[in-house]
Formats: C-alpha cells, structure tokens, sequence
C-alpha cells in the first residue's frame, strides 16, 4: 500500500471518507474482531486525523484488549494504538494528542536506546537510506557501486534484510561507516544521519502518573530475535521488563518483537515471551482473530496514509 501512484490514493482516501460514521462502525464491527494499530513516529497533526477517522469505534488500552482475549471475550468495535522505538519528539507530541482526547497509548521502548541514542542501529539505518547518494563509494568493507536507481534499490534491500536476518556485529561497523562516508562527502550531514534523541526515562516516569500512557518493551537493542540464542533473548526480556517497570512504576507485560516479522521473530521467540509477558505484538497485518498472544498481529499506519486509507487498510482485512 505504502507505493501506490498519489492519483490511486487519492481515490482512495475518497472513497474511505465517503463511507459515513455509522456505516463505518458497522463494516468494523461486522468482521467480530478488534485491532492493534502500529505507529512509528508519524506527525501528530496526521496521527489525530487517522484516529479519527475510526469515530464511532473504542479506543481500548492495549493491556484490556489483551485481557478480553485471555477470557475468551469480543473486541468487535475496539481498537488499541501503540506506538514503537521511543523518539522524544513523538512521545511528547503524541502523548499530548492523547491526552486532550483521552486515547490511552502504548509505547513500546528499546531501552538501550534510551541509556544510549547512538546505539539505535535501525534508526541509524533509516536516515542512512534516505540519504544514499548515486555514484560509488569505497569502505573498508569492500567498493559499493549504486550508479544507477536500480543498483541503490538492490544496496537498500539487501541492507534491511541484513538488518533484521543477521546479528548486528554483522553490520553496524558498516552503516556506521556509511555514515561517516556521506558526511565527509557532504551527502547529509551527522543530525540528519544519527538516531534522534529518545524519551528521557525522567519523563517516561512522568508520564507514567496517568492511566492514559502505557510503556512497555521493545526490548534492550533492538536486535532481531531470531539471531540470539535463548539465554540471550531472555536476558533481553527480563532487563528491558525490569528497567521499565522502575521506571514507571506498573507492571510491564506486554512486549513488541524488534523489526516484528516471522524472519526476524524466529521460532523459539514465542516461547520465551510467554515466561515473562502477557502478550508480544508483530508486525504481521491482521485482526484479532483468536491469535496466539505471544504473535498478534497489527495494522501498519504509515505517515502519508490518509484518514480514508488508514480506514481501508482495516476494512480490506
């Protein structure tokens, strides 16, 4: 959906808004199931008219929606938001949308990001994708040759797949050369290309005093499951549950797998989860329909999604 032509989503959005409030209720609740909606960092201007765009549904805690199915009850008519990584700047400016709406949020944290920004390996590699120049560049890794649109595409994708297939040992000295690279050679500069800066843990216990906002884990560094051992898992498991519930207070029970798909989730991952949280939510795109709660599934808001695509990426489940 994210690289449909703008004319087609355009249309799209059209048809989205034509649908009227209360037919729109019914078309959702009508599928017998609720949905988790899965934010990164989307302008909060955008992020209001998205969800409002579901008027007429319940904005429900993530932690109510996750007790329902645990008994066996309905979330027809219900939604949960949540939203990953823990940038500063989107915390605060989604934390204040919420709160004026009273939309409770939950925020899954990498908490070594936040001890560390510059440990944020998959931010790092965001800006450094958008920021790729064509031509050729050599690293002591070997020549990379992106002298064509084609080429670049191919780096990029075989970039990520490292990134969420292989152990981080594998490529962090390359992206952080990379970034080294395109700085010297004036393609971006370091603000532009390093990780920013994420919520402080002063805060995340500020904001913890209301029942509105939720944190919860993302692990410790935000490396793909599949590539660790289990003691290795755990011990991501268990310091990152920790570290937030001091920080806040309240339990931390609910757990967001890192880049969220079956290849970077594993099989042994699940399993794990299930000694330590109440749920583990992916990046897999779907409704609540009896799920395993240890591999829930989510509905992927982009930040140029429309209010009408946001409803028909729900709707067309």
């Amino acid at each position: 959906m994210s690289r449909i032509p703008n004319w087609l989503r355009e249309t799209l959005g059209f048809i989205g808004t034509s649908l009227t409030c209360v037919g729109l209720e019914r078309l959702l609740s009508g599928f017998g199931n609720g949905f988790i909606l899965g934010y990164h960092n989307p302008p909060s201007k955008r992020f209001i008219e998205q969800i409002e765009a579901f008027r007429g549904l319940k904005i429900t805690p993530l932690s109510e929606m996750v007790d329902r199915i645990r008994r066996g009850q309905s979330t027809a008519g219900c939604l949960a938001i949540t939203v990953d990584d823990g940038v500063r700047t989107t915390v605060q400016a989604l934390s204040s949308a919420a709160l004026d709406r009273r939309w409770p949020v939950t925020f899954y944290l990498p908490t070594q990001y936040l001890d560390d920004p510059a440990s944020a390996i998959h931010m790092l590699w965001t800006n450094l994708s958008a920021h790729l120049p064509l031509g050729t560049f050599k690293l002591s890794s070997g020549t990379y040759e992106l002298t064509d649109k084609e080429k670049r595409m191919k780096f990029r994708k075989a970039m990520k797949h490292r990134l969420h297939t292989r152990p981080m040992s594998e490529y962090e000295s390359l992206f952080r050369e990379l970034r080294d690279h395109l700085v010297s050679s004036g393609a971006a500069t370091l603000e532009e290309l390093n990780p920013a800066p994420p919520i402080t843990w002063k805060e995340v216990t500020e904001y913890s005093k209301t029942d509105l906002l939720d944190f919860q884990s993302h692990g410790v560094s935000h490396e793909a499951a599949s590539v660790m051992n289990a003691a290795q898992f755990e011990s991501e498991l268990k310091v990152s549950q920790i570290k937030i519930r001091e920080a806040t207070g309240k339990p931390c029970r609910h757990f967001c797998y890192p880049f969220g798909g079956h290849v970077s989730i594993g099989a042994k991952a699940p399993k794990l989860a299930a000694k330590y949280y109440d749920s583990a939510v992916t990046m897999a795109r779907g409704r609540l329909r009896g799920n395993e709660l240890m591999m829930l599934p989510r509905v992927a808001i982009q930040d140029q999604d429309s209010p009408g695509l946001a409803r028909l990426k729900v709707l067309t489940i």
